[in-house]
């Protein structure tokens, strides 16, 4: 098609408009589609446009219940808990730093949150690394870690059997005082985050 006929055509269709009414606005159909509003009837254009927010909406709700079942999948437990700690690997007692300590920094912020429970079959799962060095400079990783008794759907799969669903933990340097303070900041974020998903006490 030649300039000279795509210019006629649109002239032609701008004379058509103009008779209709003038000039005509734009009304927006789904996402990324414009249409003049006049060949449409003024109901349509509307809910046309409405079906955006709607559409904007549904997709948000279902967005929320979908973060909220992945956060039930991987903490609830019913507001019971047990805990595992892993023997203290490294150098610990050079630093000031037991097992004991860490089972007590542990267990007591479990405890204070009416989750703790010894005959649960969940549990939390704690291992503390202490990577060589002595006072002030000593390497350390920790982990904790929820694990949950599953069931594998899939035909070839292993059937009933623990596995961790939800995880965190850092790496860091210091002494026996700041690892323990480390690890009950995160108790404090496992804590938070469980008792939101459990509603325990409610």
């Amino acid at each position: 098609m030649t300039g000279r006929v795509k210019r006629r055509n649109r002239r032609r269709r701008e004379r058509y408009h103009e008779r209709k009414g003038g000039k005509t606005p734009l009304a927006v159909i789904g996402v990324g589609v414009a249409l003049p509003a006049t060949i449409l009837p003024a109901p349509l254009a509307a809910q046309e446009t409405d079906s955006v927010t709607v559409t904007a909406e549904v997709f948000a709700e279902a967005l929320a219940e979908g973060e909220a079942r992945a956060d039930r999948f991987r903490l609830y437990t019913g507001c019971a808990v047990d805990l595992v700690v892993e023997g203290l690997e490294g150098d610990g007692e050079e630093i000031g730093l037991t097992e004991s300590q860490i089972t007590t920094a542990v267990r007591s912020p479990l405890r204070a949150a009416r989750i703790y429970d010894p005959e649960a079959s969940d549990y939390l799962y704690v291992n503390v690394n202490v990577l060589g060095g002595t006072g002030r400079s000593t390497p350390y990783s920790l982990r904790i870690e929820l694990g949950k008794w599953l069931y594998d759907l899939l035909p070839d799969g292993v059937g009933v059997g623990i596995a961790g669903t939800w995880s965190q933990g850092g790496v860091g340097e210091g002494d026996g005082s700041f690892i323990l303070t480390g690890l009950a900041q995160q108790m404090d974020a496992f804590i938070d985050q469980y008792l939101r998903v459990n509603e325990c006490g409610q």
